[in-house]
């Protein structure tokens, strides 16, 4: 730590440890990252951090006023939106080996490529694709197949798939595909 912005402390005044000063005023906390035989050292650099006076008893600052304030009515955040004009994936098309599932599909005209971002692909062990057994895999929206490796051999899996575009931090959706079944092959 210094006092002046000008001057860097001396090369024996910098350590590893973390600043630990409580008495109340303003500091200079001066760092610098060390190179090795591949990076070069940086310069020496400053933040300033300043220690204030607790407030009176009775009083409360702004923080803790912020924190007693009643809560205000929260609005819901918005993270999936279904969108009807997002192009359908046609045509999807399974097969499978011992431990992956192949999917395939027509590739999205250029029309449709300007309304979507990605295509997303679930594929799950369950018709109802609980959360925890689903797998999840987005694509890029020029792309007509996905290979999904690692799975269970002799297992049903049930493959069902969309259209996405994310808008101002919004997933837009298309409408699913039917749900396609597949048996993967015996080892």
């Amino acid at each position: 730590m210094g006092s002046n912005s000008n001057d860097p402390p001396s090369e024996a005044s910098y350590s590893t440890s973390i600043p630990t000063a409580v008495e109340v005023g303003t500091y200079l906390v001066w760092y610098k990252c060390v190179g090795n035989e591949e990076y070069n050292d940086t310069a020496p650099e400053y933040v300033s951090a300043e220690i204030k006076a607790a407030p009176a008893e009775g009083k409360t600052t702004p923080q803790e006023e912020e924190k007693t304030a009643p809560p205000e009515e929260e609005k819901p955040v918005i993270t999936e939106k279904q969108n009807n004009k997002l192009p359908k994936i046609s045509k999807p098309k399974l097969s499978a080996t011992s431990k992956s599932v192949t999917v395939k599909w027509s590739k999205l005209s250029k029309k449709d490529l300007k309304k979507a971002d990605k295509i997303e692909i679930w594929i799950c062990t369950n018709k109802s694709f609980s959360e925890k057994d689903t797998i999840k895999k987005t694509v890029k929206k020029s792309k007509d197949c996905l290979t999904v490796k690692g799975l269970k051999s002799k297992k049903t899996y049930y493959v069902k798939m969309r259209t996405i575009k994310n808008v101002s931090g919004v997933k837009n959706v298309g409408s699913w595909t039917k749900v396609k079944k597949i048996k993967t092959d015996k080892s």
